[in-house]
């Protein structure tokens, strides 16, 4: 599993940049459909591994976002300064996620390798 989250955590780097890119390219066309679509099918992406990888509260947040963007492929909704601010941040927050998830595995990889101090092969 744990190749599987660092895995997951890369590619959603990368989705993540590549929606910024596309949010930053939407201030020039806000109707460009294109850049909508290819927002949503990166949120989508990481909305599903969050999901078959039981990260509950990700999964949650990227559901909402991946909704929101949903309504702006179909056209429901125009694309404004706004929601592409309101999108920016929460892609932020789904990076910011997964880089807390990165540093608690490598605490946790680094706290078990190291014996307690007071446990040595003299004391047992």
């Amino acid at each position: 599993m744990e190749e599987l989250t660092k895995e997951f955590i890369a590619e959603s780097h990368d989705g993540l940049e590549r929606m910024e890119l596309c949010l930053t390219e939407l201030e020039n066309g806000p109707g460009d459909s294109k850049l909508v679509s290819e927002i949503f099918r990166a949120g989508h992406t990481i909305k599903g591994t969050t999901d078959f990888l039981g990260f509950g509260r990700m999964e949650k947040l990227t559901h909402v976002g991946e909704s929101l963007l949903g309504v702006l492929r179909d056209q429901k909704l125009a694309v404004t300064s706004e929601l592409r601010v309101t999108a920016g941040l929460s892609g932020r927050v789904v990076r910011d996620t997964a880089a807390t998830a990165t540093m608690a595995q490598r605490r946790t990889e680094n706290s078990v390798s190291a014996p307690h101090p007071e446990v040595t092969h003299g004391s047992l």
